[in-house]
């Protein structure tokens, strides 16, 4: 675990002085265990809470996704094609890669591979 004296210093000198303040010893100790593991506790709330955040994150870029390809849907019921003949538009051609190769013209950073595992590999590290 890797504790040494040092590091228990802080806490022993707190215990000292709530019983200087007239706190049973056995109280002070039982209250600072339940400080720590409340401390504890609140760092895995606040793990919990960037996880729930960067959910949140994906299911907004989710959403806009979908939004835009209704967007997409209705521009073209507005000029008059139906939403069946571009149903069978869609089971001739491959929309999804056809989908890839537009959101690589529009993202800017999609022709980098940087940090991909196969980029680290091709490193020469000096």
């Amino acid at each position: 675990m890797g504790l040494d004296f040092d590091s228990l210093l802080p806490y022993i000198e707190n215990l000292r002085e709530q019983v200087a303040r007239g706190i049973d010893s056995k109280t002070a100790e039982t209250y600072m265990v339940y400080e720590i593991k409340s401390y504890r506790q609140l760092g895995g709330i606040q793990k919990e809470l960037v996880s729930a955040r960067n959910q949140l994150q994906m299911l907004k870029t989710a959403t806009a996704q979908r939004e835009r390809g209704l967007n997409m849907l209705a521009e073209l019921e507005n000029k008059g094609i139906s939403l069946d003949v571009v149903y069978e538009l869609s089971r001739v051609l491959d929309l999804q890669k056809i989908a890839k190769e537009l959101s690589a013209r529009t993202d800017p950073w999609s022709n980098m591979s940087v940090g991909s595992a196969a980029h680290i590999q091709n490193l020469n590290v000096v």
